[in-house]
């Protein structure tokens, strides 16, 4: 085989020249490796925290809406009974409304008629004067008739 002794040297050299080659290569290997798992790690981590981010922003974004919601629809309902207390008032002042009218109405019509009776009781009272008039006329003159 190898017979001369420097050419043993340098076979034992390039050998153990490959072998750090080597070794060299499967560390730097294993330090990529080991920093690829590292970012990944990382790359995770990151990506959780958005992800626990956005879910926390989407649950403040839910709550807010909801709030929102129920006070749009407290609103509304606080303006339906408003319209409804509106709409209550306005019927029993329409209702008075009635009622007042209704009572002059029939107050109007009492005092018409205790006009017309008064009216009547004055037409009698007055025939009866022209009528007593005529009767104590045609009593003078009968009277006078029998003088005469």
């Amino acid at each position: 085989m190898i017979r001369n002794p420097w050419q043993l040297i340098d076979k034992y050299k390039i050998l153990q020249a490959k072998e750090e080659t080597e070794k060299s290569y499967h560390e730097t290997d294993s330090r990529k490796k080991r920093m690829a798992m590292a970012l990944n790690d990382q790359i995770k981590e990151k990506e959780s925290l958005i992800k626990k981010s956005k879910d926390e922003y989407q649950r403040f974004v839910t709550a807010q809406e909801e709030a929102i919601k129920k006070w749009e629809e407290e609103k509304q309902l606080l303006r339906f009974k408003e319209k409804q207390k509106a709409d209550e008032l306005k019927k029993v002042r329409q209702q008075q409304i009635q009622e007042r009218s209704q009572l002059k109405q029939v107050h109007d019509a009492i005092r018409k008629e205790q006009e017309s009776k008064e009216i009547m009781d004055i037409q009698h009272a007055l025939m009866e004067e022209e009528e007593n008039k005529y009767n104590s006329k045609v009593q003078e003159r009968a009277n006078w008739e029998n003088i005469m």
